[in-house]
C-alpha cells in the first residue's frame, strides 16, 4: 500500500457517509478501502464504486455544515472545462473537469469555490442526472440559458430543484 493517505468522505447513493483515509483508491478499480486512522492498519470499510454518488477529497472531516459553496467561478478563471453537475438527488455542483464527463465509472471535478472544504470530487457518472458545459459568458452568472448537454440525460431535462433533495429524489423514483 502507498504511504500517502488521502482524507475522503464517501457519499453513497442512499445518503450514507463514510469518512476516513484511503490508500488504494483508483478510478479504474471497482473498489477501495477507507480506514479510520491515517495509517493502513486496523479495521477498514470496503467501498464499491457502484454504490457511491461521489467520493469527496476533503480538507477536514468536520467542514462547516452552515456554509454554502459559491456556485460560480472566480473572475478570470480559464483553467479546464467549466461544468454544472446535477445529481439525481437534486444536488448541484459547479466546477472544473479535465477529460470527458462521459467516462464510466466517473470523472474528477474541482469545485469552483476555492474556499470549499472539497479539494476535488470523484463524481460517479451513474449518480448524475445531467452535466452541462458552461460557456464563457455563463461562468460568472449561473442560470444562463446558453448551456448545452455534455452527457446524455437519462431522463427529462432537470429543472432547478424547487423541493428539498430528499423529496425530489423520492418523487423521481
Amino acid at each position: 500500500m502507498a504511504t500517502n493517505h488521502l482524507k475522503v468522505v464517501a457519499r453513497y447513493l442512499d445518503g450514507k457517509l463514510v469518512k476516513g483515509y484511503t490508500f488504494d483508491f483508483g478510478p479504474s478499480q471497482p473498489r477501495f478501502h477507507i480506514f479510520a486512522q491515517p495509517s493502513a492498519s486496523g479495521a477498514s470499510t470496503q467501498v464499491f464504486l457502484r454504490d457511491l454518488k461521489a467520493l469527496f477529497f476533503v480538507r477536514d472531516f468536520a467542514g462547516d455544515p452552515a456554509r454554502q459553496d459559491v456556485q460560480k467561478f472566480p473572475p478570470g478563471d480559464t483553467a479546464g472545462a467549466h461544468v454544472e453537475v446535477r445529481f439525481r438527488d437534486g444536488e448541484l455542483m459547479v466546477g472544473t473537469v479535465e477529460g470527458s464527463t462521459k467516462d464510466t465509472p466517473g470523472f474528477f471535478l474541482v469545485p469552483a469555490d476555492q474556499g470549499s472544504n472539497n479539494l476535488r470530487v470523484y463524481v460517479l457518472t451513474a449518480a448524475t442526472r445531467v452535466v452541462y458545459p458552461l460557456p464563457s459568458f455563463a461562468r460568472s452568472a449561473m442560470g444562463s440559458p446558453g448551456r448545452q448537454s455534455v452527457s446524455q440525460p437519462t431522463g427529462p431535462p432537470a429543472a432547478p430543484p424547487l423541493l428539498p433533495g430528499r423529496v425530489l429524489a423520492w418523487l423521481a423514483r
